[in-house]
């Protein structure tokens, strides 16, 4: 109705009435305008709190009875408190010292020497350092200690030949890019043997260096895990064992001069050689291998063919190591029972028991091999003579001066399971 009347309005031109009102309902249609913003609000600022006085504790002075206990109980705890570990245990050459590894100094292994007409003196630290010692043994004259220690934990070990008093350390290695075994003295006194690598190419090559120093000589070069087992009497030849698979190892001869390799064992697939050792005419090889049987066994193979001439078994245990004298007619092996370790002694023609001693501990079992020992619970018969420690055993067949040559012995074996806490404490106070 008002939109019929203002068009009748501006047709009869009465536009002085129509404007106002059009501009009048214009601004009536549009949006208000906005509210003015609020003001600020401003918060009140809290005074800050002046801090309230700690009360002292009050001293607690024990009585004469409770100081009384609690150093009774001090004493009787400090030997688990302060337990450590030895391994890597071996005679010298004129079975006067004992070399070994320690961390009872706190941290990483360390190299020690002590004298075995001494039980209760401080062993001699050799070359203490920051990093730790990787694996330890005497040259062959007794003059030397050969180690391996690595930097900054790079696994990079270094070989290193001290004097027996420590008074003289030499690095033989200084390739910081390459990772060095622990190396074999040759026959010749004059001579190492060892393998060497790097971590991520995978390459490895067997070298032969003087011990007085120099440049290495590659002899054999070989990809994947490959460890030195043995060198022959006549120093021409090594044995080595290379992991070709989880499931299988394989011996190998190699010489020395041409870096010809020569298989020897096992000759199924699915085998593993653990550890092998030349007999001492250096004409047959004790091997202990699990080929064509459950549990590892020893064989005595021809040096040449790998033929098995000879071979050893126990019905209750794995063979974990051989021992062979250089010179004599009998072998010490190390047995695995499961729940307990002992030593039977062969004939080192024949493999035929010659005597036994049995090692009953509550301690972890000593074996070379990671792979044996895995859960055996079976118990062999009671021995009429009596328990033997298995690694003291081991160590009086080879502390003579014509020595005995093995494969990975206690010393390693002791690596491979490091003893419980309470086992070390019992058996290895602080006060040496």
């Amino acid at each position: 109705m008002l939109a019929r009347t203002l068009w009748r309005l501006f047709v009869r031109n009465e536009q002085s009435i129509c404007l106002p009102i059009l501009v009048l309902l214009l601004a009536g249609c549009g949006k208000p305008p906005p509210p003015p913003p609020p003001p600020p609000v401003t918060l009140p600022v809290a005074a800050k709190a002046e801090p309230k006085p700690v009360p002292k504790a009050a001293v607690d002075t024990p009585s004469a009875e409770c100081a009384a206990r609690d150093r009774e109980l001090a004493e009787s705890f400090a030997p688990y408190v302060d337990a450590f570990s030895n391994r890597g245990l071996e005679l010298s050459p004129d079975g006067k010292s004992l070399l070994f590894l320690s961390d009872r100094g706190g941290g990483s292994y360390q190299l020690y020497v002590s004298a075995v007409d001494k039980p209760g003196a401080e062993p001699v630290a050799i070359a203490p350092a920051k990093d730790g010692v990787a694996d330890a043994r005497f040259s062959p004259d007794g003059l030397y200690l050969l180690f391996t220690r690595d930097r900054g934990k790079d696994e990079n070990t270094q070989i290193f030949r001290a004097t027996v008093d420590g008074k003289e350390v030499i690095a033989l290695t200084k390739e910081s890019d390459r990772f060095h075994f622990l190396p074999r003295v040759a026959p010749d006194w004059r001579t190492l043997v060892y393998f060497r690598g790097k971590h991520k190419s995978g390459e490895i090559s067997l070298v032969t260096q003087p011990i007085e120093g120099g440049a290495a000589k590659s002899v054999l070069e070989v990809n994947g895990f490959h460890f030195l087992s043995d060198l022959s009497p006549d120093g021409k030849e090594a044995l080595c064992t290379a992991l070709l698979s989880m499931s299988r190892s394989q011996l190998f001869a190699v010489e020395l001069k041409s870096g010809k390799r020569r298989p020897l064992a096992p000759k199924q697939a699915a085998s593993h050689a653990h550890s092998g050792v030349y007999s001492a005419d250096g004409k047959s090889v004790f091997l202990v291998s699990d080929e064509e049987s459950e549990r590892a066994a020893l064989r005595r193979i021809d040096a040449q063919s790998g033929a098995v001439q000879a071979t050893f078994s126990d019905p209750t245990a794995e063979v974990a190591d051989v021992v062979v004298p250089r010179k004599g007619g009998v072998l010490a092996v190390l047995l695995d029972h499961g729940s307990h370790s002992g030593i039977k002694l062969l004939d080192t023609e024949t493999l035929k028991e010659r005597s036994r001693s049995s090692s009953r501990s509550a301690g972890p079992r000593s074996a070379s091999s990671p792979s044996t020992g895995a859960g055996s619970s079976s118990r062999s018969p009671p021995r009429a003579r009596p328990a033997t420690s298995s690694c003291s055993a081991r160590r009086r067949a080879t502390s003579s001066r014509s020595g005995a040559r093995s494969g990975p012995g206690c010393a390693s074996s002791s690596r491979s399971r490091r003893p419980s806490r309470r086992s070390r404490a019992s058996t290895t106070p602080r006060s040496r």
